[in-house]
């Protein structure tokens, strides 16, 4: 009887063993049967890479990508894409609809409202299932092909410093073009094999000149043009560039009061403008100690008696990488003229009076920043002056 009953004892247990590996089985099939699935549905796995787009964790966005990396094409490149993307963009109502099969990959669209727009749009996914070495699971990877162009080229001015996103780049070659009037200008060239879509931070500079913008980048072997767009001029050179115009007018017109010659502001002055200087010294002369008389009286016969100088504001009109400067100098000056009783011989006297005027000036000049010296040098003066 004893026999018997431990039999049936050990019939049951194993029985009962039997049945709980069967269960276990089940539950570690069942668990393999639902990762394996989870693992292997598009659909999942693109409602996951979106999620994380939804949260902003671009870190493991990226974990996602397939995607070969080059110096343009990499994680920190992704997230400043996406970044740039999200300020754009606001998702409510979304629907993330069933892979559908196409030619190589799988294409999961998300359907959503723009909250920034109040706008229907779209976004897809394209998926494509990668075998793992030493895995028993496929993984799904999601294409990036149409976020990536290839072939792209800048061109600047030959000289210039040029970066790409933070990134300072090497020119791969040079061209020479003439620009309007005929003068040849040379041009660097820099080549990019692949970059993601979308806007791009640019910095161009050189010595004296900056220009700093957002180009965006939308097709492969696209050539985007930067010699064209516009500079502004350095801080510490542009700080320094009004002080020094405005003492140069200054002394020009105490030249005048003073009658120490155009020669006493020659030093502000190239060599080559010292002609210009003299010509435009005269047309200035002539206003303040020959107004409204037709004989040429030496201007010793006149005093200034008083001279208000005014508003002296300087506008940039053109400048290039090199330091010179185009630039109107705008000026208001008044100014009275009496007869300089000091001079012995009387007879002259009957041919001076006291006048008075007032005038709105424009100096036209182009400078050139003297490194040397550490100050603007004029290269070229034309002075205009309208009557009030």
């Amino acid at each position: 009887m004893k026999k018997i009953m431990r039999a049936i004892a050990k019939s049951s247990l194993l029985q009962s063993s039997i049945r709980m590996f069967i269960i276990a089985a089940c539950i570690i099939l069942g668990g393999f049967i639902a990762i394996y699935e989870n693992r292997s549905n598009a659909k999942i796995i693109a409602k996951e890479y979106f999620q994380c787009y939804l949260r902003s964790d671009f870190k493991e966005m990226y974990k996602y990508v397939d995607i070969e990396e080059t110096d343009n094409v990499n994680y920190e490149m992704f997230k400043k894409k996406l970044k740039n993307e999200k300020t754009q963009v606001t998702f409510t109502d979304y629907t993330v609809s069933k892979a559908v099969k196409k030619k190589g990959f799988s294409l999961v669209t998300v359907s959503y409202t723009n909250g920034y727009t109040n706008k229907k749009e779209k976004l897809s996914i394209k998926l494509v299932k990668k075998r793992v070495a030493n895995s028993i699971f496929p993984k799904w990877k999601v294409l990036l092909d149409d976020s990536i162009v290839e072939n792209v080229e800048f061109k600047t001015v030959s000289g210039e410093n040029f970066m790409l996103d933070g990134k300072k780049l090497t020119p791969k070659d040079s061209v020479t073009e003439k620009d309007d009037s005929g003068n040849e200008i040379k041009y660097d060239i820099y080549k990019i094999d692949k970059i993601f879509s979308g806007a791009h931070d640019c910095y161009v500079d050189s010595t004296y000149t900056e220009s700093i913008f957002k180009k965006k980048i939308e097709k492969d072997g696209e050539i985007i043009d930067l010699k064209n767009e516009s500079r502004t001029l350095k801080d510490e050179y542009n700080q320094g560039l009004e002080k020094d115009i405005n003492d140069f007018i200054v002394a020009f017109f105490n030249a005048q009061k003073d009658k120490s010659g155009y020669k006493s502001v020659s030093g502000y002055f190239s060599d080559g403008a010292q002609q210009a200087l003299k010509n435009e010294y005269k047309k200035v002369r002539k206003i303040l100690y020959k107004k409204d008389f037709e004989t040429d009286i030496d201007s010793s016969l006149y005093v200034i008696d008083s001279f208000d100088l005014s508003d002296v504001k300087t506008h940039i009109i053109n400048f290039n990488s090199k330091g010179e400067l185009g630039l109107i100098a705008r000026c208001s000056y008044s100014f009275s003229v009496k007869s300089d009783t000091s001079k012995d011989d009387l007879n002259f006297s009957s041919y001076v009076s006291e006048y008075e005027g007032s005038y709105d000036c424009d100096f036209n000049l182009r400078v050139q920043y003297d490194e040397n010296n550490k100050k603007y040098i004029v290269t070229s003066i034309e002075i205009t002056n309208n009557e009030k």
